[in-house]
């Protein structure tokens, strides 16, 4: 079994913060997060949720690539 079959259908590079936002309210969505705690991050850093979702889908999108790369490295 590789990684893409468990790799989501669409890379982060198509996804909008809208998106994001709209999934993040959902309990299904990275269940194992704490939403209060997202939450209290980005007002300690004096950002609103958007901000930090939009900052975080830019830093995945950098990276994506090169995580890509990694996993098909270390699952043939």
């Amino acid at each position: 079994m590789g990684y893409c079959e468990n790799a989501p259908s669409k890379s982060t590079k198509d996804m909008e913060v809208s998106s994001l936002k709209k999934k993040f309210k959902d309990k299904k969505f990275a269940a194992g997060c704490s939403r209060e705690i997202i939450k209290q991050g980005a007002e300690q850093l004096g950002w609103e949720l958007n901000d930090l979702l939009e900052k975080t889908l830019t830093a995945i999108r950098e990276s994506e690539d090169k995580i890509e790369e990694e996993m098909v490295k270390n699952f043939r």
